[in-house]
């Protein structure tokens, strides 16, 4: 038997949202969607706690539309939880991956090396050149630090 509008609705907290709203301080955005109609009423918020459920229930929902039949309302930290779990899950396989593909190259003194320019990797334009050098290997540090010289001679 379909629904009939307004008889169910889901709620749920979205947040905590960053940057904060500069003058009130909500941080968190309560949602309810009827599942009829797929209409949605939303109000920010600054805790996540039944009171606020309840009030925003009365005031945004009973007083509009009536009592619903029927309330679900979302187990917002264990969906959290698990969202954070599964965010670490991917964010692991994807680090195994990315490391899978890295080949270790270990420098002596004397070798020849090409230095990256990072202060160009956010504006790189289409001829700009990113490696600089050859660079020569003169000491490696027990900090992982390295340094070069040019093979050009001083400048």
């Amino acid at each position: 038997m379909p629904l009939a509008p307004f008889e169910k609705w889901g709620i749920d907290f979205v947040g905590p949202v960053q940057p904060v709203t500069k003058h009130t301080r909500r941080r968190y955005i309560l949602v309810a969607t009827d599942y009829a109609t797929k209409m949605v009423e939303a109000d920010a918020t600054r805790i996540d706690d039944a009171t606020t459920i309840a009030k925003f229930l009365f005031e945004s929902i009973i007083t509009c539309y009536g009592c619903p039949l029927e309330l679900e309302v979302m187990a917002s930290e264990e969906r959290r939880q698990e969202a954070v779990e599964q965010t670490k899950h991917i964010q692991m396989r994807r680090k195994k991956a990315y490391n899978s593909r890295i080949q270790s190259v270990t420098l002596k003194p004397g070798d020849l090396a090409l230095k990256y320019d990072s202060l160009h990797a956010r504006f790189s334009g289409m001829l700009h050149l990113r490696w600089m050098g050859p660079y020569k290997v003169m000491e490696i540090f027990t900090n992982g630090s390295i340094q070069l010289a040019d093979l050009l001679g001083p400048k």
